[in-house]
Parts: structure tokens; C-alpha cells; sequence
């Protein structure tokens, strides 16, 4: 996991967004799939996503690790990441 300032907040929420869905498709909880991606239970929680004002966000190394162990591939991931920034999207629109 890497803190990253300069990662816009759009990328950021819909990032996870992707791996919370990962996680809701293949049917297992957050620290599951961190487990199973050889990463610590605690790696995915919303409580590492921003520390001390930084966006964090996941390295390709840990988005890599999530896919092989959701058996998903990176055509996955961006239909997944279109969907959630769609959704995203709409629900920052204005006049929302």
C-alpha cells in the first residue's frame, strides 16, 4: 500500500469501490480476500484507505495478488472500475 497525494479522490473511492466489489463477487468478506491474496486480514479495511490525510491506495503487486485470488483478470478489473465509476459518477453529479 502506498500513500499517494497526488491520486485524485475520484480514482481513489472508485478504486476500492472495485475491490469491495471483487470482494461482494466472488462471495467472501474484505479480510478474506486479503488473506487469500497472501496479504494481511487487516490490508483491505476502510481504516488504511487514508492515513493522516493521504489517499492510500493499493501498488499493482496487491491489485495482481486480488485477481489471481479471485480467479479475475484485468479485463475484470476495468469492467468492475467502469461500472463503479459510473455509479460514482452519478451519485456526485450535481444537482444530486
Amino acid at each position: 500500500m502506498r500513500k499517494n497525494n497526488t491520486v485524485s479522490k475520484h480514482d481513489h473511492a472508485v478504486c476500492w469501490r472495485t475491490i469491495d466489489a471483487i470482494a461482494r463477487k466472488i462471495g467472501k468478506s474484505r479480510s478474506r480476500l486479503a488473506i487469500m491474496a497472501g496479504k494481511d486480514p487487516t490490508a483491505l479495511n476502510q481504516s488504511k484507505r487514508i492515513d493522516h490525510g493521504f489517499l492510500r491506495v493499493p501498488n499493482i503487486t496487491t491489485i495482481l495478488d486480488i485477481l489471481k485470488a479471485a480467479n479475475m483478470t484485468w479485463q475484470d478489473w476495468a469492467s468492475i472500475w467502469k461500472y463503479e465509476s459510473d455509479m460514482y459518477n452519478n451519485c456526485h453529479t450535481k444537482g444530486n
